[in-house]
């Protein structure tokens, strides 16, 4: 599974005379919530760096359709999955809000951020952005994309269907301990 439908690097970025032979990569998402899926291509991911940014980003929305966990709450479900995958001393975590301009966006997000050699995404606005500021990017790997998708997993929330088997335990674990009101629909 790791490297099929992987693309080549994209852009261009300096590396800058890095230290280290793996680069320090970002990976960024909404998270909404975190799922196997997502566990996946981290994994892939931190096997090729020697540090990971994960990235959260829309942080500012919460408790809509397509964003139900607040960012808060998305950071907790990601660090809990770090450390039981032991891979927190590798990877940490960014909460990243929205701004309404694409062109100042890849700006915006360096100035957030410790300097990174490349972006690891599948999202094709992320990659269009990055590109245009002369970034290197990576297409992550994809498990079973049909059914590790967010979309498809909070559908299934809200239709009552089974989805605890599309996240890690440890974050079926911390939807269910929401607090009441904070529904995991």
């Amino acid at each position: 599974m790791a490297g099929e439908g992987v693309a080549p690097f994209i852009g261009r970025h300096k590396r800058g005379g890095s230290a280290s032979p793996k680069p320090t990569a970002l990976f960024i998402g909404r998270f909404q919530p975190f799922h196997k899926g997502h566990l996946s291509a981290l994994k892939w991911i931190a096997r090729q760096s020697s540090r990971v940014f994960v990235v959260i980003g829309s942080s500012q929305e919460k408790r809509t359709e397509d964003n139900p966990f607040s960012a808060r709450e998305r950071a907790a479900m990601m660090r809990a999955v770090l450390a039981k995958e032991k891979l927190a001393g590798k990877c940490r975590v960014f909460l990243l809000s929205d701004i309404p301009n694409d062109y100042e966006w890849v700006s915006y997000l360096d100035a957030h951020v410790p300097r990174y050699d490349v972006c690891y995404s599948n999202n094709a606005l992320v990659l269009k952005l990055m590109r245009r500021s002369g970034k290197k990017v990576c297409r992550a790997p994809l498990l079973a994309r049909a059914k590790y998708r967010g979309e498809k997993v909070r559908e299934r929330m809200r239709q009552g269907k089974e989805w605890r088997s599309r996240v890690p335990k440890i974050v079926q674990e911390r939807i269910k301990a929401r607090k009441p009101g904070k529904k995991s629909r």
